[in-house]
């Protein structure tokens, strides 16, 4: 029995099935743009509704975004202040998807200058730092899924010793034959 409990914790423990993915992103990473209004992340399944958290900031780390992001099909859409100025802007997103695994990551773009010029987009940005108020309570981190495999195999350890206790294997269960 502790042999079939291991090999169950085992197999929840492997290599995780496909998860969510960006497939894409608009505006797309080191663009330039002109006139957004919007941010849009494209994922191959439908995301979380609850979990969804995009961020769109500026280099000095002021926010752009404008409301939550709202969600039709597998398409995440994040509104951003209209005309915000020429400048570099990072997009960084949390979305928990349908089986529960958040999609992280972060894309920079720039918008254009009044003149027509355009913004260098820096490199060394840190785009971790964009990412705000994401809500990591609302997933199942590997910590407490470790956690929850060994307090399972403790359980199992300890029926174990229980029914041996209850039960010894050399115990005279039904009467005692001299010769």
């Amino acid at each position: 029995m502790a042999s079939l409990v291991a090999g169950l914790v085992l197999i929840g423990t492997g290599p995780a099935s496909a998860h969510s993915q960006i497939i894409d992103v608009d505006p797309a990473d080191h663009t330039v743009v002109k006139d957004l209004n919007a941010v849009k992340l494209t994922l191959d399944e439908q995301p979380a509704p609850r979990t969804t958290s995009i961020a769109v900031v500026d280099s000095s780390d002021s926010s752009i975004a404008l409301g939550a992001p709202t969600i039709n099909g597998t398409t995440v859409t994040q509104k951003i202040a209209p005309e915000s100025p020429a400048g570099t802007y990072t997009i960084g997103w949390r979305i928990t998807s349908s089986d529960g695994h958040p999609v992280t990551g972060t894309s920079t773009f720039a918008i254009a200058n009044d003149d027509g010029g355009t913004s260098r987009i820096p490199t060394g940005l840190d785009p971790q730092a964009t990412i705000k108020g994401a809500d990591s309570d609302t997933v199942l981190g590997a910590g407490a899924a470790l956690l929850i495999s060994v307090l399972l195999l403790a359980a199992v350890f300890i029926l174990a010793i229980t029914r041996r206790r209850r039960y010894p294997q050399d115990a005279d269960h039904g009467g005692s034959s001299e010769s």
